[in-house]
This record gives structure tokens, C-alpha cells and sequence, in this order.
């Protein structure tokens, strides 16, 4: 029988840590309600991506209210290590202005993701 790309993805894809890229904000999210080494990774992880663009770390309270995402499905259902990181500071979406900025800020970033992470 044939499968369908669900089969394929569940096959090949299984990410470990995940970064969600948003528009706006120049925030992390990160700090869901789990505990012991899931929290120490997931902390870890924002600590570093902080490093690099110097975004708010946003507290508990502010991050870890499940509201069905793809961040939220990942850490609870998969129980793998995921942040979000909201860019940019204007209204979204974002003009074509903001884009320089972001990437001025992130592209370090983004490559150590990429390759290290």
C-alpha cells in the first residue's frame, strides 16, 4: 500500500530541539511548565539564543500558557526542546524596514542554530 506524507514524517522527521521565528516582539519564549533536565535544556537553549540578540527572556507566566501550537505540541507531546523567538518592534506585519535589523541581529544566531545546536 502507499503511504502518505504523515508516514514519511513520522519516518524521517524528528527534530530535537526546535526554533520558531516570529515577527515581532524582540522576545523569547521559552520557559514552558516542565521541569528537571527538559527545563534546564529548554533554559539553556533561550540563554544562548539570548547571547547572540539580546532579546527579553519573557518569565514563566508570560510563556507557558499551552495554547495548542506548534511550540507547545513539541515540548509537551514530543517532549522535545523548543523556543520561540518573537523579532522585530514594529506592528505586524513587519515593514521591510525591520528586516535589516533582524537579521543584523540573528544571523549569528541563526548559524550557530543551524550548525550546533
Amino acid at each position: 500500500p502507499s503511504r502518505g506524507l504523515g508516514d514519511v514524517y513520522k519516518r524521517q522527521v524528528g527534530p530535537t530541539t526546535v526554533l520558531n521565528v516570529h515577527s515581532t516582539g524582540s522576545v523569547i519564549y521559552w520557559d514552558f511548565d516542565v521541569t528537571g533536565e527538559r527545563h534546564e535544556k529548554l533554559q539553556e537553549l533561550a540563554e544562548k539564543i539570548h547571547s547572540y540578540n539580546k532579546y527579553m527572556l519573557m518569565p514563566k507566566s508570560g510563556s507557558t500558557t499551552a495554547a495548542g501550537g506548534f511550540a507547545d505540541w513539541i515540548v509537551y507531546a514530543k517532549e522535545r526542546t523548543s523556543v520561540t523567538i518573537e523579532t522585530g518592534t514594529g506592528v505586524c506585519p513587519l515593514g521591510h524596514s525591520e528586516f535589516k535589523k533582524i537579521w543584523k541581529k540573528n544571523n549569528k544566531m541563526f548559524r550557530w542554530f543551524i550548525t550546533e545546536s
